[in-house]
């Protein structure tokens, strides 16, 4: 008995785990409701020794103005609660789907190879190999995402600040892409009117902001599409702007595009596969390094994702 009541208010181990603050713990919430009531009881008592009907009136639209409002604190408080849950269902139902994808195909061109391991000619096996490789890293990716995702959510994100050439990283996120690019006979244009941008990032994660935003161009854009990539100066900042002509984003969803776990109506509907983190993820990441991230975007029209560095000034 004596655990369970240590258990029972445990109010930061309860936050933890239901994913909300402390204050909105249903603990605390049942605790400041007993609090509440027992001063209304305290209140009208003590109103009734004084004849005067308008104190009574008056004590009354007060507790019943206290009980709304605390009221309303509950209902959102254990909404919160319901939300959480739901996007952990949700985490454990999308990362699973994903990561069967990745590795069905690493087992089906395996399984090719296998099947024809006495072709001599060395380009087929090269491309079962690039696909092999291609669905690997995919795998790692999104294991990576949610890791991320899950040491944001938990206040575990660190950052290693330091001086960083941007445009060497856009030049190494791209290399990755050489596949996918030849297989949609995409065009990768990169423009820069210099030859470096230094800024002050934390590299890894820099690198990750922008695989993000260059993985979605590539990924969204039909086939035979250009994807344009341009870096420029600004006073303080570098602006890093991330341009395809893809399927775009609706209007009435573009205030949700930055949630964890969200897909715009129109890209579930095309079957192009996701997880809904990786701009939930970059727009963390950027905030933690003093960045910024903004976009415009029309249905069936592209869409262009800016991001903001400061920049380092010798």
């Amino acid at each position: 008995m004596r655990f369970t009541i240590q258990s029972g208010f445990d109010f930061r181990k309860q936050a933890t785990d239901l994913g909300v603050s402390v204050w909105k713990t249903p603990t605390v919430m049942s605790i400041l409701v007993g609090v509440l009531a027992l001063g209304i009881m305290l209140i009208i008592y003590f109103i009734r020794l004084f004849d005067d009907p308008l104190y009574l009136l008056a004590s009354e639209f007060l507790a019943v103005m206290a009980v709304l409002t605390v009221g309303g604190f509950v209902v959102r408080a254990l909404e919160e609660i319901a939300r959480a849950n739901k996007l952990k269902s949700d985490f454990i139902v999308i990362a699973s789907h994903q990561m069967k994808n990745p590795i069905a195909q690493m087992y089906w061109a395996l399984e090719l190879l296998r099947k024809k391991h006495e072709i001599t000619h060395h380009n087929d096996c090269e491309g079962f190999l690039e696909r092999v490789e291609i669905a690997a890293t995919n795998l790692k990716k999104l294991a990576d995402e949610l890791l991320n995702v899950a040491k944001i959510d938990k206040g575990e994100q660190k950052v290693n600040i330091m001086r960083v050439d941007m445009l060497s990283i856009v030049y190494s996120v791209i290399a990755n892409y050489a596949y996918q690019v030849e297989q949609k006979k995409l065009s990768i244009q990169v423009s820069s009117q210099e030859k470096t941008h230094l800024i002050l990032c934390d590299e890894k994660k820099m690198f990750i902001a922008i695989d993000n935003l260059i993985s979605n161009a590539v990924k969204y854009s039909p086939e035979n599409s250009i994807v344009q990539v341009v870096i420029s100066q600004e006073k303080h900042t570098v602006k890093l702007c991330v341009l395809d002509f893809g399927i775009g984003i609706p209007e009435r969803q573009k205030s949700q595009i930055f949630e964890k776990f969200f897909r715009a109506e129109n890209v579930r509907l095309s079957g192009i596969e996701g997880t809904g983190l990786g701009l939930y993820l970059t727009k963390r990441i950027l905030e933690s390094m003093e960045g910024s991230i903004d976009f415009r975007s029309s249905e069936s029209g592209g869409s262009c994702f800016c991001i903001h560095m400061p920049k380092f000034n010798e």
